[in-house]
């Protein structure tokens, strides 16, 4: 379909750390673009993989050399960049994050170019202004929720509204054809003799983990709670207390996934100090759904279809018990909640939603 189309896509952070930057770039390749892939910082097994389906790659690493400040990285980064877009001449440069945006700099304002916010930097001020100008030049935004398009049309004065690219994860992604390791074999000996209620992410006090790990105490011994991720030392002293928790430690995608698919129930769980958070767009909620794992929540604006879909509950901190009821609640009608959690997930056509960006930007 756009097999002469020439896209330039811009990074700057970890590729195999940011899901739904894989995704994009995976359903990029599979609409046979010539890609050339700018990152700082990528594995030598996803370079292998993508340079295998033809993506020229261009890792610009993830950290300076330590001789290196990191401004003059910075703008060693920001030189790079446009010497690629000016000898590409691409028929779209796609920016896949703020930080890329103010990295590539204000030269941006002069060509046309998608922008991709993952966030809304709401609480980080100068990200949030420094923005503005970018969101109004490009020729499009592309953000991974309804409501966060909305917050900032309104935010930015946008003359047109953001487009949706949500964050599910390519299929590829799913592929559990890998080998086994400590943690999985772990975790599948818990699921042989417990239910498990299953948190991934950052595990520390920003994220309120330490009162997610409190309400294990509500869970009667049927149920574990599976705490998968980076932990803090301040949090993982709470588990010495509390023998319902487990914690694995972070384990990169797609692998975690092998944990993932265990979960009888998952945890989303964020704080309500910023908009970022209140409207989140996890992209967890999606592998969960992937296999049918119901979802709990603490109470979110951005979450709807838990309820509406009947893909999960939420519960609140501040009223005792009702970490449990609603874990009873999915319990009661179990099967119906974990259908239409897989139902959700086989709702999103990711890969129409990336062909809908490129028409859109070409102007078909």
């Amino acid at each position: 379909m756009f097999e002469n189309l020439k896209i330039v896509y811009i990074h700057k952070a970890f590729f195999d750390k940011r899901p739904p930057i894989i995704a994009v770039i995976e359903r990029l390749i599979q609409l046979k673009v010539k890609l050339t892939f700018v990152t700082s910082g990528i594995s030598d097994s996803s370079r292998e993989r993508l340079e295998s389906q033809h993506v020229e790659v261009i890792d610009m690493e993830s950290v300076p050399p330590k001789k290196t400040s990191k401004i003059f990285y910075f703008f060693k980064f920001r030189k790079e960049v446009w010497k690629i877009i000016n000898t590409k001449k691409a028929d779209i440069t796609w920016i896949g994050s703020g930080d890329a945006a103010l990295v590539v700099g204000k030269k941006l304002l002069n060509i046309d170019f998608i922008l991709q916010l993952q966030e809304l930097y709401d609480t980080e001020k100068m990200y949030f202004h420094r923005l503005k100008k970018f969101a109004r030049s490009a020729k499009l935004n592309v953000v991974p929720l309804k409501e966060r398009a909305m917050l900032l049309r309104h935010f930015y004065a946008l003359d047109s509204l953001p487009m949706v690219m949500h964050n599910k994860p390519f299929n590829k992604y799913f592929k559990l054809d890998h080998a086994e390791t400590e943690s999985t074999n772990y975790a599948n000996e818990i699921a042989a003799k417990k239910k498990i209620i299953l948190y991934q992410g950052g595990i520390d006090y920003v994220r309120n983990s330490h009162q997610l790990i409190k309400l294990s105490d509500e869970l009667t011994d049927e149920y574990v709670m599976v705490m998968m991720g980076p932990i803090t030392e301040r949090v993982r002293v709470l588990l010495d207390e509390l023998p319902k928790v487990i914690h694995i430690d972070r384990i990169d995608a797609p692998f975690h996934l092998q944990i993932t698919k265990l979960a009888h129930i998952g945890i989303i769980d964020y704080t309500a100090m910023e908009l970022n958070s209140v409207f989140c767009a996890p992209n967890k909620v999606f592998e969960y759904s992937k296999f049918g794992v119901p979802i709990i929540a603490n109470n979110l604006l951005s979450l709807p279809e838990l309820r509406f879909l009947k893909m999960g509950t939420s519960f609140d901190y501040r009223v005792k018990g009702s970490f449990i009821e609603s874990i009873q609640a999915i319990e009661a009608d179990y099967d119906t909640y974990s259908k239409n959690s897989l139902d959700y997930f086989n709702s999103i056509d990711g890969e129409k939603e990336v062909i809908s960006i490129i028409e859109r930007y070409l102007g078909k």
